[in-house]
C-alpha cells in the first residue's frame, strides 16, 4: 500500500503539467475566422467604436482577445 502512496504526488505532477501544456496550445493557437466572420465581428464592435471594429479584421490568437476584453472592461 506505501507504493501507490508514494506514486500519487507524481501522478499529480504530471497531470498539472499536461493542462498547463494544453491550456498553452489552447490560448496561443491560431486565428480560425475566415474573411466574413471577421467582418461580422467588425461590424458587431461598429457601436463599441472604430478602433474596436478594426481591432476585430485582425488575426489575433484566443489570449489577444482575452486581453482586449480585459482592458476593455476596465474602461
Amino acid at each position: 500500500m506505501a507504493k501507490n502512496q508514494s506514486a500519487a504526488p507524481f501522478v499529480y505532477i504530471l497531470l498539472v503539467i499536461a493542462i498547463g501544456i494544453a491550456g498553452y496550445y489552447m490560448l496561443t493557437a491560431p486565428d480560425e475566422h475566415n474573411g466574413v466572420q471577421k467582418l461580422g465581428d467588425a461590424i458587431h464592435e461598429l457601436p463599441e467604436g472604430a478602433d474596436n471594429a478594426a481591432r476585430e479584421l485582425k488575426s489575433r490568437t484566443p489570449l489577444q482577445r482575452m486581453g482586449d476584453g480585459i482592458d476593455d472592461s476596465k474602461s
